[in-house]
């Protein structure tokens, strides 16, 4: 139910019922509070629509907040596995790869000192060998930056070191799936989806809601209203009355006339 209060306050003078005596010698204050309990039977889908639109609103910033949450767990465990695939990636074949390549340059060194190959045979291993060893470096190097990234994570200390149950990553089969497959995953997981989704729900029913505004309310109400005065004599001659309070209860029709406005709105809403 819709409640209202409205308060009414002037400063009158005496003023006869015909309204054709004035007595501005004699004044009083003028109150008139009401009280009005609106029950709406039938609103052409403002309430249904509104609920609809704030629910799927509640539901997208529900997902707003838990797609950051999921994002802060992927990057750790991005973090993780990142560690895990560079340090497999430089045990388990950079470091066999240049060995190989250090015995394939000094090989050729020979084979070069006894005439058998060119120079360009030299030189083009050891280009491949320098490569290798740069790539390397570069693993290094990213490694440290990872295992600073772990160790800001951990609010560990810089001399303190990184030690993991699993120590290298392991091969897993992978089969590929029909697309709606995944499209069930995304739309059951995938948080940024679900805000989507929500997002358009939520602007699909406050459009209905603003569509609703151009019909009435239809409903039935209640209403109290009082008076208050200084004249408690004589009050049946002037134009103020004789109750101090009044009771109403009956069918009722609102009807919001801003079509203009509401035409407006959705348009915007439809656009967006």
């Amino acid at each position: 139910p819709n409640i209202s209060f409205n308060m009414g306050f002037g400063f009158l003078p005496w003023i006869e019922s015909g309204w054709d005596k004035w007595d501005f010698s004699r004044w009083t204050y003028y109150l008139r509070p009401s009280i009005t309990i609106a029950q709406p039977l039938h609103t052409f889908g403002k309430i249904s629509n509104a609920k609809k639109a704030a629910h799927y609103n509640v539901k997208m910033k529900r997902a707003e907040v838990v797609e950051k949450k999921s994002f802060v767990k992927f990057q750790i465990k991005q973090i993780f596995w990142g560690y895990l695939f560079l340090t497999s990636l430089k045990e388990h074949i950079l470091v066999d790869t240049i060995k190989k390549y250090e015995k394939i340059v000094n090989e050729k060194e020979k084979d070069f000192a006894q005439g058998k190959i060119t120079r360009a045979s030299l030189e083009s291993s050891k280009i491949s060998y320098y490569d290798f060893k740069r790539n390397e470096a570069d693993l290094n190097k990213r490694i440290a930056e990872v295992k600073a990234s772990l160790k800001i994570l951990c609010n560990a200390n810089e001399e303190d070191e990184i030690v993991f149950n699993v120590n290298r990553l392991r091969t897993i089969e992978y089969k590929i799936k029909p697309f709606y497959f995944y499209q069930n995953l995304a739309k059951k997981y995938n948080y940024g989806y679900k805000k989507l989704h929500f997002g358009y729900m939520a602007r699909k029913y406050y459009y209905k809601y603003q569509k609703a505004e151009t019909y009435p309310n239809i409903g039935f109400g209640f209403s109290v209203t009082g008076a208050f005065h200084r004249w408690d004599e004589g009050v049946g001659d002037t134009v103020l009355e004789n109750d101090l309070f009044s009771f109403a209860f009956g069918f009722m029709l609102t009807w919001n006339f801003n079509f203009w406005k509401n035409s407006n709105t959705r348009k915007m809403q439809k656009a967006a």
